[in-house]
């Protein structure tokens, strides 16, 4: 569970089921003890929640509940006997707790860890609105448009039954009002006085085009909150309608999908700066050495920085050794190097020396759906 007004403010409630080799696992990084006495009253099954009672498994499996959240410092209260002062304040910790059933049927809590803890979730709403987890969805944006097309749509169908009806009408008395013309054979011949015929009476459903126009009107509201313009629909454009206005038409038209779509990638481009570039630095310093194929850029790129450092090391042995030296032959020295580095073709070993970058600011820049190709 979670704050069901706004997640990120509540606290959040995980469900895990881990296996017994999972569980050994976690010993070291949970309570020893609690984790051997949590797999040795692990269950042969899992609770299925939808059909309301539990799935038998061949193996067995501990339900294990992930609680994080701001919470009294003294719930980290290791002593039971330890008093703490109410003032001690709030923080934020981590609860790993598992279930049992004891022999009178009882359910029976252990704690497999709890500490404190760094908030490590993060939410995105499409729509801000208060009161709600996930903001405001695209559906939601086109109730009202929908609401009142359903109004209109429904006292049609009323009006067209109505309309339907074939009532007929007569001020003569020799025509029995309770005859029904279903019931009269063909031929059949009914007589009425002068001036008294039988006729019908007209349903004409004179109000329609007012419920037309409300749907149509509706329609236009739903594709302009939609963003849905005709050129997106797929529809073609009045006849004699310049192509730029179009284009121009559809470039507005999809402007806040690209704004929405734009929000998400900046979202996406948060999360893979605070969490995976640690995953990136981490794998650069354990000194990998791969083969890797290089475009003939990198290849000269790699080749000129190649050789100006081994052109400096020569003439720099050279200058210690007494030597003379000129520009001259630094300059010459680095096109032959050049030359020779290019002929290896261009699969070349790469290798990140171990804890070569443990020092240095790892800074990685992430394009996501386009949104920062150009930044």
């Amino acid at each position: 569970f979670c704050d069901q007004a706004d997640i990120m403010s509540g606290a959040i409630y995980l469900k895990h089921d881990y296996e017994l080799d999972q569980m050994y696992e976690m010993k070291g990084k949970w309570y020893g003890d609690e984790v051997d006495m949590a797999i040795l009253q692990a269950k042969k099954g899992k609770h299925n929640a939808l059909a309301g009672k539990d799935s038998q498994s061949p193996s067995k499996s501990v339900e294990v509940y992930e609680l994080r959240g701001v919470f009294p410092k003294t719930w980290l209260n290791t002593d039971e006997n330890e008093e703490y002062d109410e003032d001690d304040g709030y923080s934020r910790q981590v609860h790993i707790i598992t279930f049992y059933k004891t022999s009178d049927g009882k359910d029976e809590g252990i704690c497999l860890y709890k500490g404190k803890t760094k908030q490590i979730f993060k939410a995105y709403k499409r729509t801000n609105r208060f009161g709600t987890a996930c903001g405001m969805g695209g559906i939601e944006e086109l109730y009202q448009p929908q609401v009142w097309t359903n109004f209109s749509e429904i006292h049609l169908a009323n009006m067209l039954a109505s309309a339907s009806k074939m009532i007929l009408q007569t001020a003569s008395k020799n025509v029995a009002v309770e005859n029904d013309l279903n019931d009269l054979d063909n031929n059949s011949i009914i007589t009425y006085e002068d001036g008294k015929p039988l006729t019908q009476v007209p349903l004409q459903p004179i109000n329609r085009q007012a419920f037309d126009n409300s749907i149509i009107k509706w329609e236009q509201r739903a594709n302009t909150l939609g963003s849905a313009s005709d050129p997106s629909l797929g529809k073609n454009p009045t006849s004699g309608t310049p192509l730029g206005t179009v284009e121009i038409v559809t470039q507005q038209g999809e402007g806040i999908h690209d704004y929405r779509k734009g929000k998400i990638a900046d979202f996406w481009h948060e999360i893979y700066t605070d969490w995976v570039v640690k995953y990136f630095a981490a794998d650069l310093n354990k000194g990998n050495r791969w083969l890797d194929e290089l475009s003939m850029d990198e290849i000269q790129e790699v080749a000129q920085r190649v050789a100006e450092t081994s052109a400096n090391a020569q003439m720099i042995e050279a200058v210690l050794a007494g030597q003379d030296v000129v520009e001259e032959q630094r300059l010459l020295l680095i096109d032959l190097i050049k030359e020779d580095f290019r002929k290896g073709g261009k699969k070349r070993f790469i290798e990140a020396m171990k804890d070569e970058f443990k020092k240095l600011p790892l800074k990685l820049k992430f394009s996501v759906a386009g949104k920062q190709k150009n930044l």
